[in-house]
């Protein structure tokens, strides 16, 4: 009998919610002495989301030259096909069918594509699906993705009970059990900032891009701060190193200045925290959040923070995918085409209008809902699938 759960996943965003979910598996099934292993496979990342929540890793890669979106641009796609980081994804296929026969249950997090390929190198094992990327408040399933989804999964999960409703009314049984991206989201304590000024939180994003769009929002930042005083804070990911922040911005006057607990970049009277591990903080200090992001702007709106968006330089943050996202999360979020200029003034006028900012904020936390599905689901998949005995 095999005794392997595994969790496949796409990249950062779904390997997170997918850790979640497993650490949270992995306690239920220590209580109960079972004698599972629950693991990760990460297909195009690190996977120190896994290791980072104690899940070992059955496979990791890196993150291609597209960011993970190849289909986005043929310049990405002929990118990622030169870097050869094609080879993964047979690479990937391949270490699942080297362990088919202990998996247990596999449990996919991410979209229709990775599901095929866990489903290719485990054959006859039953599948857990959590849709992520997909939601009918974006746009629903293809018919042909609902097809297949019904055929291969064994449990189809959504991430919002508007998609699990739509999908239930077709005789599709959905269910939605929670998102887990808003788990983990508690404040640490650590930053101390001034009660009296506003917090302009910085989401730069965690791709190669983000370090080109941290260059696009100094001049905003620069803007505001002289028509508003504020504080300004980067959330930054582990991906982005300060050496390399540092230079593009010292070409825009900003010095770099080392500090404790956290460094920062100044220009004139402006000051820019650069903090790491403390992102939930970051966000429930921040009054409003400046986003080239992908689930960390999905993040910001489940707690009830109003998210300014504008085009930035990659795949991640092109028109089209914040207007997905704008559809996602309703009014929380508002794409501004006109840089600089615009982005400026929506930042101006959320910053002294708190009903506008409390109305944005109750719209997210209404699309992203509550927190707690890491614990819902993982649950479900003990009782459904794991009780031994």
């Amino acid at each position: 009998m095999g005794n392997l759960v595994l969790f496949t996943s796409n990249c950062f965003g779904e390997d997170r919610s997918a850790a979640l979910i497993a650490r949270e598996l992995k306690i239920l099934l220590e209580k109960r002495q079972s004698s599972y292993r629950v693991m990760g496979a990460s297909l195009i990342s690190e996977g120190k989301d896994y290791t980072s929540r104690g899940i070992d890793l059955l496979f990791s890669s890196y993150v291609p030259p597209s960011g993970g979106f190849p289909t986005h641009s043929l310049r990405g796609l002929f990118a990622d096909l030169f870097s050869g980081s094609f080879t993964a994804i047979f690479q990937f296929v391949k270490t699942l069918k080297s362990h088919a026969q202990e998996t247990k249950l596999a449990i996919v997090v991410g979209d229709v594509a990775l599901l095929f390929l866990t489903r290719q190198g485990l054959p006859g094992v039953p599948i857990v699906f959590l849709s992520l990327p997909k939601s009918d408040y974006i746009a629903p399933h293809y018919a042909i993705e609902e097809w297949y989804i019904t055929r291969q999964a064994s449990t189809f999960l959504t991430r919002d009970a508007y998609t699990a409703e739509n999908l239930q009314k077709k005789g599709i049984p959905a269910l939605f059990l929670g998102n887990p991206i808003v788990d983990e989201l508690e404040p640490t304590s650590v930053l101390s900032l001034s009660q009296d000024r506003p917090v302009l939180g910085l989401l730069p994003g965690s791709r190669e891009e983000a370090y080109q769009n941290f260059v696009l929002i100094l001049p905003v930042v620069e803007e505001v701060h002289s028509r508003y005083p504020c504080d300004v804070v980067a959330a930054l990911p582990g991906t982005l190193t300060d050496e390399r922040l540092s230079f593009l911005a010292q070409k825009k006057g900003w010095i770099y200045k080392k500090s404790s607990p956290f460094p920062f970049l100044e220009k004139n009277s402006i000051r820019i925290l650069l903090t790491r591990g403390v992102f939930a903080e970051v966000l429930h200090l921040s009054t409003v959040i400046l986003g080239l992001a992908g689930t960390a702007n999905e993040q910001a709106a489940a707690l009830g923070k109003p998210i300014v968006a504008f085009k930035g330089a990659g795949p991640q943050t092109t028109l089209r995918r914040f207007r997905e996202q704008h559809r996602l999360l309703g009014d929380a979020l508002c794409l501004r085409k006109d840089y600089p200029q615009g982005v400026v003034e929506e930042i101006l006028s959320l910053f002294q209008n708190a009903p506008e900012r409390k109305r944005r904020g109750m719209i997210g936390q209404q699309h992203m809902g509550p927190a707690g599905g890491s614990k819902a689901i993982a649950s479900y998949l003990f009782q459904k699938y794991l009780q031994e005995g």
